[in-house]
Parts: structure tokens; sequence; C-alpha cells
């Protein structure tokens, strides 16, 4: 299974972070390729949505389960059907001297052994892009906003 880590700097409390990570219904609000994420349920430490997407004009659609470590700020995913075959990872937000990082680990199965040959490199690189804008969007969005106008999107 192909894999990629992305992370990134932010300049914020490893908390508040994670706090907005694990609302990800707002993710379309902030992140241009996310169309939309619908909760289908919601327990205490774990979450399931459905999701759409637009990478590179081609709209995907699956549905994950997020399980929410607290103590660790560490959410664990699993994609429960979908466009492809699967992925699963997890976010981790860690406190790095003075600012926090957050880190993306995600392991993907195409489904097409035989198009993973041909094409698998480009669709990493995409897979990359695609990741990499996500955490960009959440540090703009976590760094620019006061922490007050980021409860006041939760409570909503």
């Amino acid at each position: 299974m192909p894999k990629i880590e992305v992370s990134i700097a932010v300049n914020k409390d490893k908390k508040d972070i994670f706090e907005l990570i694990k609302h990800l219904e707002h993710f379309p609000i902030f992140v241009k390729d996310i169309k939309n994420i619908k909760v289908v349920e919601r327990y205490p430490n774990r979450i399931i949505t459905d999701w759409e997407a637009n990478i590179d004009g081609a709209r995907v659609i699956w549905r994950e389960e997020d399980r929410f470590d607290n103590f660790n700020s560490t959410m664990y995913f699993t994609m429960l059907k979908g466009d492809f075959k699967g992925y699963k990872g997890k976010w981790v937000i860690a406190k790095h001297k003075k600012i926090s990082k957050i880190y993306l680990l995600v392991d993907f199965d195409w489904g097409i052994p035989i198009f993973e040959r041909f094409v698998g490199d480009i669709l990493l690189r995409k897979a990359r892009v695609y990741l990499k804008g996500m955490l960009k969007a959440i540090k703009k969005k976590i760094e620019n906003e006061k922490l007050v106008n980021l409860l006041v999107l939760f409570i909503h």
C-alpha cells in the first residue's frame, strides 16, 4: 500500500488544533477541495462522516470512521467505503519546541494493482498535493482566527 506522510508547523496550542481537526464537518468552509462532509453518526470518541471532494476536477466520495485519542492529540481514521478500495491513517498533533506540528500519515489502497503500476506515482503525487493543501488550509484557518471565533464555529 502506498504511504504518504505530510506535516506542517503551526503557531498555536496543540489542543486548539486538535479541537479544530475533530470537527471535520467544518472543513468545507476553509479547505477548497473538500465540497461536503456530513456527520452520519457522532459518539464521544468516534465519528462517522460522508465526504465529497474535488481532486483535479474529479469528484471523489467516501465514508470514513475517525477515532479520537484526546490524551495523545491523535485521530485515527479508516475508510469504510468509497470510490477506491481503501485508506487508513492518523493525524498527530505534537508540541515541537515553541510551536505545534500537525502530522498526517495515510496508507492508500487504490484497489487495482495493474493501474497502480502504471499511474501509481501520479496518484501519489496528487494525493500528496491534496493532503498538503489541507494542512496549509488548517494552518491558515487556526493561525488567522482568534480562539473565540473557533469556539463559535464549533457551537453552530
